[in-house]
């Protein structure tokens, strides 16, 4: 077996798993961060990707959102330009990252291990069905990118190249790899043990690299973008303090290690927290953290005292799996309690370890050799087709969704996401029954304002205004007050809508929307010099049809027919 063929099997069997992920649509933060985000629909605003966070929801085109990500923002404005809206391309080039990244763990740890072993577990981070939310979300691209630039990262350092050319590579590599996801940073110590371990030249050079990659970045998203670590809203987990998140530790050390071994129970948005110490919750989940760190402690301890050839390698690979582990304990409150894309980095530290166990039991038993790789393909192929089923769970929102309400019950954020995809499709009576069921086990700002429109949708319009100015009094953002005042324009009285509306253009002055809705409750006022003013500004910075046809009405002196006026603010 040579490194070629192991790198063909690798591109093949990628394709083959999932072959069933190209035609699944876009879900979940994809219709913010691509589909109703038109900063990314043209590389005319790429400069402008690196001044705001990953979503474009608002109708005034600005980004929003708590991320930086500018480089996974560039990726999708190259493909929407290239390829228009189509979820096939974004998939393809996707999978293709997530396959060459199994490429370059395979190189890497083709370092320690034959090429048969190295091409196992591979293969394993390939198609294991813990990563089929990063590889087939396609907003979770970030992680496919951000760990693509790290691996070349390190990869960099191998080469025979004078420092400077090293240094140089390596450090714009960094900083892509940050630009991609803010989870890039980890390649820093990463690579500072690599380099200890292996290559101990250039230390120095490494170290003001790493600090410059810093800066830069640093400057970036706080200089130009202003994006801060602000504590996440409307989570769970978020609203505790440090010792109750600490409580859900030895829980979420456990998720991910059980995930690893039995991946069964998969699903997207757990925000689960342990409310006491009990034993399913706390103490058994303890134990057996307990117990699989004192075993990795005990076999580092053996290869200190009897085979020190092994040690490097393994304490490296312990390193890697703790500190990609460490940041999602939630010591820092995150948006989710676990997120299987989380685990994508920490893997690899896992199979090293894996990968260092496996390699010591064949150099003492060596006609194991054979077990091992057979059992290491059975595993393979058991985890290629749990994934491939996982897969299709991602076919579209609804199937997704309600797939996994059934696995993560009265999870609030599912339900208020199955009552968003429900209220797009029309499907108001069952978006009410998910919108409620949100807000009674969490009540949220989006849990209501998608209350709000079903109820108003299905005739209940008092209730529906409730609920919108229940969601704006949450949390004022561009979308929320822009269904409270459509359905003000829609429902209540013109002089008490105009002056909600006045009121948020002094907060949102770009959204055409906001202007379209003065406009035309100026015409039903009767102030048509208004209305004709609100018309232009609307049509300025939208060039929208409905702004000139009422424009061209109003300055005709004409008045518009009320159904062509309901077709306009519908």
């Amino acid at each position: 077996l040579t490194k070629l063929k192991a790198i063909c099997i690798l591109i093949v069997l990628g394709l083959l798993v999932y072959i069933n992920v190209f035609n699944n649509g876009f879900i979940w933060d994809d219709d913010g961060q691509i589909v109703n985000n038109v900063m990314i629909h043209s590389l005319e605003n790429l400069g402008m990707l690196f001044t705001g966070s990953t979503f474009g929801f608002s109708a005034s085109g600005q980004l929003s959102g708590a991320y930086y990500r500018p480089l996974m923002s560039t990726f999708f404005a190259i493909i929407y330009t290239i390829f228009g809206s189509n979820p096939f391309f974004f998939h393809l080039f996707q999978i293709l990252f997530h396959i060459g990244n199994a490429i370059l763990v395979f190189l890497f740890l083709g370092y320690f291990f034959s090429i048969s072993l190295s091409l196992a577990l591979a293969a394993i981070f390939l198609v294991h069905p813990i990563n089929s939310e990063t590889v087939g979300y396609i907003a979770s691209t970030g992680d496919v990118l951000f760990l693509f630039f790290g691996m070349m990262a390190i990869s960099m350092l191998r080469k025979k190249l004078t420092p400077i050319l090293s240094a140089t590579f390596s450090g714009l590599l960094l900083l892509w790899s940050l630009f991609s996801k803010e989870t890039g940073f980890l390649f820093l110590p990463i690579i500072f043990l690599w380099k200890w371990f292996y290559y101990r030249k250039n230390i120095v050079t490494l170290i003001l690299t790493s600090c410059g990659v810093i800066t830069i970045y640093l400057l970036y998203r706080f200089g130009l973008a202003h994006i801060y670590f602000d504590r996440p809203d409307s989570i769970p987990i978020s609203s505790l303090d440090l010792l109750h998140r600490m409580l859900n530790i030895p829980k979420i050390i456990y998720y991910y290690l059980s995930q690893f071994i039995l991946p069964i129970h998969l699903s997207i948005a757990q925000l689960w927290i342990v409310k006491s110490i009990d034993i399913s919750t706390f103490w058994l989940p303890l134990l057996i953290d307990v117990l699989v760190f004192v075993f990795l402690i005990i076999i580092g301890f053996y290869f200190w005292k009897r085979d020190r050839q092994y040690l490097k390698g393994y304490v490296f690979f312990c390193c890697w799996f703790v500190l990609g582990l460490l940041i999602y304990l939630q010591i820092i409150p995150l948006d989710m309690t676990v997120s299987d894309r989380w685990f994508y980095f920490p893997m690899i530290g896992l199979l090293g370890i894996l990968g260092i166990l496996l390699s010591k039991l064949i150099s003492v038993h060596s006609r194991s050799n054979a077990w091992i790789m057979l059992t290491l393909s059975i595993i393979i192929l058991l985890f290629s087709g749990r994934t491939m089923m996982r897969n299709r769970d991602w076919k579209n929102a609804v199937t997704l969704f309600k797939h996994d309400l059934l696995i993560s019950k009265e999870n609030y954020q599912l339900e208020l996401l199955l009552a968003y995809e429900l209220n797009k499709s029309g499907n108001y009576k069952e978006a009410l029954v998910y919108a409620k069921d949100s807000i009674k086990h969490f009540p949220t700002y989006s849990g209501w304002s998608n209350l709000g429109i079903a109820e108003i949708k299905s005739g209940n319009t008092d209730q529906g205004i409730i609920a919108l100015k229940n969601a704006y009094t949450l949390q004022p953002y561009e979308d929320v007050v822009q269904n409270l005042a459509y359905a003000l324009l829609m429902y209540q009285q013109p002089q008490e809508t105009k002056k909600f509306i006045q009121e948020q253009l002094i907060k949102f002055p770009n959204n055409p929307n906001f202007w379209f809705y003065l406009a035309v409750v100026n015409y039903k006022l009767g102030n048509n010099p208004d209305a004709i003013t609100a018309s232009q500004q609307c049509y300025s910075l939208s060039y929208g049809e409905k702004c000139k046809v009422i424009y061209l009405n109003l300055q005709q002196n004409q008045k518009i027919p009320p159904e062509v006026l309901k077709a306009l603010l519908n």
